[in-house]
């Protein structure tokens, strides 16, 4: 177990702290030895996506997590930024990986709030997804075990002249789509979201996108 404590951010910040726990476990973690990063309660500007990686949870109960209006990032993405032609590959790049809790608030910018790509075995529990415009709220793709359960979907607004956005895209990882995620034909398989609520949102689960 790593906690990140609240003294921990206000002296580094939130993106440097809490990064910082996810990348001890990025190197220590093993299938047969699952770190858990705990982030002590409180509400926290985040600056930059945080990135996390396999063999992972990441608990945030009693967190609110405030994108920072300047911030283009999303707030939380499996892996590393990668092109389309370089990077993570298959399903089981990141694997066995599950976020508990928090509140993600978009703070009404636009940008995926957490984007979830060449995963497997990938959870998401107890957590609040909101306030975003002319966004997702949550994108997957290339993705084998994806579950979502009790969470909260809402608060995403869409311009008159906007395009159809979904809380939960269920997305491909198509060249020239999928931004920051290599290119892949990798189907999504294992798909279980169940017990959420979607409030204000354009659509809730769906996809627009094809090859």
């Amino acid at each position: 177990v790593i906690t990140v404590r609240a003294s921990e951010i206000k002296n580094f910040g939130t993106y440097r702290a809490i990064q910082a726990a996810l990348d001890s476990a990025r190197y220590g973690a093993t299938s047969d030895n699952v770190y858990r990063v705990v982030v002590e309660p409180g509400t926290y500007d985040l600056t930059r996506a945080l990135h996390i990686y396999s063999n992972t949870t990441l608990y945030l109960g009693g967190v609110t997590l405030i994108r920072n209006g300047k911030s283009k990032a999303n707030m939380l993405r499996t892996g590393d930024y990668d092109t389309e032609s370089t990077g993570a590959t298959g399903y089981a790049a990141h694997s066995n990986i599950e976020v508990r809790g928090g509140i993600f608030d978009g703070s009404g910018t636009s940008n995926t709030v957490m984007k979830v790509a060449h995963a497997k075995n990938f959870r998401l529990v107890n957590a609040s997804l909101k306030n975003v415009r002319n966004g997702h709220l949550m994108e997957i793709a290339g993705v084998d075990g994806f579950y979502v359960n009790n969470c909260r979907f809402e608060e995403q607004t869409l311009d008159s002249n906007g395009v159809g956005y979904e809380a939960i895209q269920l997305d491909i990882l198509k060249k020239g789509h999928l931004f920051e995620c290599r290119s892949e034909a990798l189907p999504l398989k294992n798909v279980v979201i169940e017990g959420c609520s979607f409030n204000n949102v354009p659509r809730a689960i769906g996809t627009h996108t094809m090859i």
